[in-house]
């Protein structure tokens, strides 16, 4: 629940989406936000934790993407670190949030209008 919080929640909020064409703009949508997140947004995770003079004091590594932290690891093969490298660089992080903003904007339309043609008595299913 807490990527949740911070990705679905964050985008769609928790509005109820219960047709079939706004399951596939919201699995659309993720896979944007997939491309989004995992390379183009930075990370801190912490690296310890202990308490001094009674307060808990945390400590962070260096801000970097998830496709940053998997390429330092190791643990992709050349032909992984070759397909994640060509994505990289056919992506616009600006653009590609701007479509990831319009998909939602869409799929909220589709959601009122639903709730237009309930209320108007000519909904279809």
């Amino acid at each position: 629940e807490q990527k949740n919080a911070t990705l679905v929640r964050a985008y769609l909020g928790y509005g109820r989406l219960e047709t079939l064409r706004q399951c596939e703009a919201v699995n659309a949508l993720y896979d944007q936000l997939w491309v989004y997140y995992n390379l183009f947004q930075p990370v801190l995770h912490q690296v310890s934790k202990e308490i001094v003079d009674g307060k808990l004091r945390r400590r962070w590594d260096r801000a970097q993407t998830p496709y940053q932290r998997l390429l330092t690891s190791g643990a992709l093969t050349p032909e992984q670190e070759a397909r994640l490298a060509a994505l990289y660089a056919a992506t616009n992080p600006r653009r590609l949030r701007e479509d990831i903003y319009r998909a939602v904007e869409q799929l909220w339309q589709q959601a009122d209008q639903r709730k237009e043609a309930a209320v108007s008595g000519n909904i279809s299913k």
